[in-house]
């Protein structure tokens, strides 16, 4: 199967292209680190320089591909300005889906959290999948992931 890789610079992302090949399929791969790009594309990995921002390189990477892992993400602790955090996580991820409708890409996986539930006193002990998504807007990660996860069940 010919697998396509977001944020395959990041620790999850690259290890998972890394275990594809591994596993015999093809991987296609966006990455930013040209460390890691080296890494990658000594395991047979096809580098894709564009980014989950643009639109129109997403529709390009998802030409014959079967399956997407999205595992791009912006987080930062104590930045003020959360506008690259909108671009990636949200925006990024509505190019991402919607590049594989177009595509009829058939499997895809997006990474979530436990922040994407919020961070309420009055959460239960244990959360689970069936309970609404309530990510906290005052912690900006938190609500990128209450929206990723609206987007996907839209």
């Amino acid at each position: 199967m010919k697998y396509f890789v977001t944020g395959a610079t990041g620790f999850v992302g690259g290890v998972l292209a890394k275990k594809l090949r591994e596993a015999g399929h093809e991987v296609n791969a966006s990455v930013r680190s040209p460390e890691k790009a080296k890494e990658l594309q000594a395991l047979g990995v096809k580098l894709f320089t564009g980014d989950v921002t643009d639109k129109e390189s997403m529709r390009e990477a998802m030409t014959g591909v079967d399956g997407v892992y999205h595992v791009a993400g912006w987080y930062k602790v104590g930045v003020k300005d959360k506008s690259g955090g909108v671009q990636v996580n949200i925006n990024g991820t509505r190019n991402v889906l919607q590049a594989c409708v177009r595509h009829g890409v058939r499997r895809i996986v997006v990474s979530s959290s436990g922040a994407a539930y919020g961070y309420h006193a009055d959460n239960a002990a244990w959360l689970t999948e069936d309970m609404p998504v309530r990510g906290n807007e005052v912690f900006a990660y938190a609500h990128h992931k209450r929206l990723v996860e609206e987007m996907l069940a839209d």
